[in-house]
Parts: C-alpha cells; structure tokens; sequence
C-alpha cells in the first residue's frame, strides 16, 4: 500500500538488544501515533515494557500475532495458524511433486481475526468507535 496515499508515515525501528529498547522507547512514544510489534525474541520478552510505555502516552499497539495480544498488545490483525499451516502444508505437497516454488501462486488468508485486549483497552482508557468493536471477531479479557 501506498504510505502517501494512505496518509501514514512507516518507521522502521531495529532494536538490537533488549538493554537498548526502553531508550528507544523514550523517543518513539514522542514520535509515534501506534507501535506495531512484529515477532521476534526481544519484542516477545518486553511485551508488557512496550504496551506500558505506549499506553503512558495514549499510544495503540498493534501486530499480527495473538500471543502478542494475549501478552497485552491492544489490537491484532491475526490469519488464522491452522489454516496457515494447510496452506504452507499444501504448497510443500505441489513442491514434492516436482513444481518449482516460484510456480506456485503466494497464498492469502482466507480467515483473518480481529483480536481485542479488553484489559488492555479498559486499562488505557481507549475510546474504540462502535464501528471497530462490530468488526472485532476475538477478545482476550
């Protein structure tokens, strides 16, 4: 998607080493409308850091991993990980049976789950519209 068109600006922000995040946290949360949390082994220990921090400053977290929302992240954009596994289950099969991976067709979620963390959302006093609560699928309470 296009980040002009969209209105958005993307920083990425590498966090190398777990001593360095609550430094970089200290500038992002000043910069920042929403922190999105990608899967990695530092962003998984410091969950509760990350969301404590963001939330001070009245800022979302959102990823696409519900561990993470069940760790405390506001809002996930979650494909189904069963579903995940058929498909990547079913490419292997057409790869064993001689096609080329580049020749099998990039696979779309045909579930996607809209999580919530009600603690999270009660705690730091998120005002979600009606609109978006309708379209949450999942709660962690």
């Amino acid at each position: 998607m296009d980040q002009k068109k969209l209105q958005i600006k993307v920083e990425p922000v590498p966090v190398s080493k777990k001593q360095d995040l609550e430094q970089i946290l200290r500038e992002v949360v000043h910069t920042s409308d929403a922190i999105y949390l990608t899967g990695s082994s530092i962003v998984n220990a410091t969950v509760p850091l990350i969301v404590d921090a963001a939330g001070k400053e009245k800022l979302i977290t959102i990823t696409h991993l519900e561990n993470l929302v069940r760790k405390g992240v506001l809002v996930g954009i979650c494909a189904d990980p069963y579903l995940e596994g058929r498909m990547a289950g079913e490419k292997i099969v057409q790869i064993l049976k001689g096609a080329k991976p580049s020749s099998i067709p990039v696979g779309i979620p045909t579930k996607v789950d809209i999580v919530l963390n009600r603690k999270t959302e009660v705690g730091g006093r998120f005002a979600l519209s009606p609109f978006f609560i309708n379209k949450v699928t999942k709660t962690i309470d």
